[in-house]
């Protein structure tokens, strides 16, 4: 036998008294109750089992909590990366469309000899 259990479920059993008394609005500094030691173990026990049944959930969750943070960190630099090659072909597009724009501007200042003879008449 666990020497904690029949501690624990008398811990309990005085804890939800005083809750209950201070509920109803009732003088909480009388003594409580004492249960019986079997009473005591059967509360200490369902009390440790809860215990290590939430103690799972919350390792599984923070687990999953972590696991989905990661995928997120990776698709968040992935996307980030994306991002850094749209802007460098954006502005390699700029580039070459200024340097087409330039030239002409340039032929259209500067006619050439054959548009120059050309005419109307």
């Amino acid at each position: 036998m666990v020497p904690y259990l029949p501690l624990s479920g008398r811990i309990l059993h005085r804890g939800s008294t005083w809750t209950n008394r201070m509920a109803l609005g009732l003088d909480t500094t009388s003594k409580c109750s004492t249960i019986s030691k079997e009473k005591a173990i059967s509360d200490g026990s369902e009390f440790l089992g809860e215990g290590i049944l939430f103690a799972i959930a919350v390792g599984a969750t923070a687990w999953e909590y972590k696991s989905s943070n990661d995928k997120a960190i990776v698709a968040k630099a992935a996307q980030a990366e994306k991002e850094r090659e749209l802007l460098a072909r954006v502005t390699a597009l700029e580039d070459a469309l200024a340097r087409v724009e330039a030239r002409q501007v340039a032929a259209v200042a500067v006619p050439s000899s054959e548009s120059a003879k050309r005419g109307w008449f």
